[in-house]
């Protein structure tokens, strides 16, 4: 599914595809706008030995293996209303606790890569030292919400500089989250990373990827109308 749409006056033209796979339930991955096409050899295959030929099939594919198994967050958020509303409800909700985080350590700077434009405009509002980190050209020539905004490129580098790496779950698909997280974990920053993309496999960002938090978003997501939720999802620590 293509989707473009500004969800209220603080986001960012939203141009993206969202690519959905039905198994016993569904999964998601968030891909380039009109950057995929429907692979119908996977129709009927069982998920278990499928092998789809681009990683962002794959991601949904296994997002659905993983949205029958029961999991336990460590937090849920429940939010409704209409997508101009829930935008900015979803984005207080993630950076508040993004704010308690900064306070536990001391902090204020935050690199938030892939930028949302409620995101920065909550941190900014919150009195956060705030920057972001895109590709689009007409973004980082302008900024967004009187927030400045880096080329990717620079990621590395401004990762350095924060104190809280705030991180799109799309890095999953483009195949850029390792190299953000080895540069994080190599100079001791916290990460955390909101997720559409692969939302039920949310623990294993954790477990496997050394995530510090995850806000695991499931459908319907915030752009629709109803009612969405957010899980959020701890590192597991020794005393935990």
């Amino acid at each position: 599914m293509d989707y473009h749409c500004q969800p209220n006056q603080w986001e960012r033209d939203l141009l993206c595809g969202i690519w959905i796979v039905q198994t016993l339930g569904q999964g998601c991955c968030y891909v380039d706008y009109q950057g995929t096409y429907l692979n119908e050899d996977l129709l009927g295959q069982d998920a278990r030995y499928a092998r789809p030929q681009h990683l962002w099939a794959e991601i949904a594919l296994l997002d659905s293996v993983y949205s029958i198994f029961q999991t336990v967050p460590d937090e849920t958020f429940t939010f409704s209303g209409k997508p101009v509303e829930k935008a900015e409800t979803r984005a207080r909700f993630i950076v508040d606790i993004v704010a308690a985080e900064l306070q536990k350590i001391g902090g204020t700077k935050v690199v938030q890569i892939g930028v949302l434009g409620n995101l920065l405009k909550q941190c900014k509002d919150k009195g956060l030292d705030i920057i972001g980190t895109d590709f689009e050209p007409e973004m980082i020539r302008c900024g967004i919400n009187g927030v400045k905004v880096h080329h990717g490129d620079e990621n590395y580098q401004l990762i350095q500089q924060s104190d809280v790496v705030l991180v799109t779950g799309m890095t999953l698909a483009t195949d850029t989250l390792q190299g953000i997280l080895d540069t994080a974990q190599r100079y001791g920053k916290k990460v955390m990373l909101f997720t559409a993309t692969g939302a039920h496999f949310a623990e294993e960002y954790c477990n496997t990827f050394g995530i510090d938090i995850v806000f695991s978003e499931t459908l319907p997501h915030y752009m629709f109308q109803g009612t969405s939720t957010i899980n959020v999802f701890r590192k597991k620590t020794v005393n935990s």
